[in-house]
């Protein structure tokens, strides 16, 4: 009785094993098929299209982060230049109020250096007029 049993589970077991085999046949010529169809190569293709915008994207990332740190480094520049304009503005702005104020006290001493009037000719102006 056992080795009945053990023979129809042998039996059914190689049934089901050809029915697989004959399944998975099957299968690998439709794969072929579709190996073969339109769909799948387009399909290829698009992976092909999709990896390499991948890449093209990383690419342009690593870029724009590089372009990112340069444009940090100008404007750090460009803000010590704005820095630098107004520091020299400074300067000139004193600059010319030094210029006038020489020019005031060039004047005060000009003032200063003029001859002073005598006396007698304070009179003789007082008469006339």
């Amino acid at each position: 009785m056992y080795s009945k049993e053990c023979r129809q589970e042998k039996e059914i077991a190689l049934k089901e094993v050809k029915t697989l085999k004959r399944i998975n046949a099957q299968l690998q010529e439709e794969i072929k098929a579709l190996q073969k169809s339109k769909f799948y190569k387009k399909n290829c293709a698009l992976r092909k299209e999709l990896i390499s915008q991948k890449e093209m994207n990383e690419k342009l990332k690593k870029e724009y982060d590089i372009g990112v740190t340069e444009r940090h480094g100008l404007k750090k520049e460009l803000k010590e230049a704005r820095g630098a304009r107004k520091r020299l503005r400074s300067i000139e702005n004193d600059f010319t109020n030094v210029k006038k104020n020489l020019k005031t006290t060039d004047t005060e001493v000009k003032i200063q250096e003029k001859p002073k009037r005598r006396a007698s000719t304070i009179g003789k102006f007082a008469r006339s007029s």
